[in-house]
């Protein structure tokens, strides 16, 4: 029986977002249980990426950049399994948009500790946000995300254009999407 399946049901059925520190730590140590006993699973490297990216909000800087760097090798682990899973190149999108915005305090962080910092550019994102919208064109978040990065490379029709997608395809959508279309679509005019 393949790890992947209980543990992908498991984490379906909490919501992510409700749930405390300690079941989040607690299902972050399974999905790396998970990793290490299956590691030719494309699920259970992704299940650890989100678990991941959910749990390092509860981390100081010096935990959040470690976890970053998890995060990019498992979510570059799930694709190299899995090249077609909209999620991953969702997420990979994610990374990059957050490392390419890296405030200059935690460059220096990154430096001092690991010798290195994190690079990538809102055009990097923007090509993995559109490789997953090639795969799964109805999904708001990532067709909001490429309106953010068309505004932060200063392509800002084309922004327009992918917030009206947005809007189209919403319907009801979730209220911090819809705040963040409305800001960003004010950041427009």
């Amino acid at each position: 029986l393949s790890l992947s399946l209980p543990f992908s049901f498991l984490c379906q059925c909490l919501d992510l977002y409700s749930v405390g520190k300690d079941q989040l730590v607690s299902a972050l140590e399974i999905a790396k249980q998970s990793v290490e006993i299956e590691p030719k699973n494309s699920k259970c490297h992704l299940w650890y990426a989100i678990l991941l990216g959910d749990t390092c909000k509860y981390d100081d800087t010096k935990g959040k950049l470690l976890k970053g760097i998890d995060f990019d090798k498992h979510v570059r682990l799930c694709l190299d399994l899995d090249p077609y899973n909209s999620t991953a190149l969702h997420l990979l999108g994610r990374y990059c948009f957050e490392v390419a915005g890296i405030k200059w305090w935690e460059a220096r962080i990154a430096k001092a500790l690991f010798g290195t910092v994190p690079e990538s550019t809102y055009d990097e994102a923007l090509q993995y946000f559109l490789k997953a919208d090639d795969l799964n064109a109805d999904w708001v978040e990532n067709t909001l995300f490429i309106a953010k990065c068309l505004v932060n490379v200063n392509r800002r029709e084309e922004a327009r254009t992918w917030l009206g997608k947005v809007s189209r395809t919403g319907g009801d959508m979730e209220d911090e999407i819809a705040k963040q279309v409305a800001e960003l679509e004010a950041s427009l005019r």
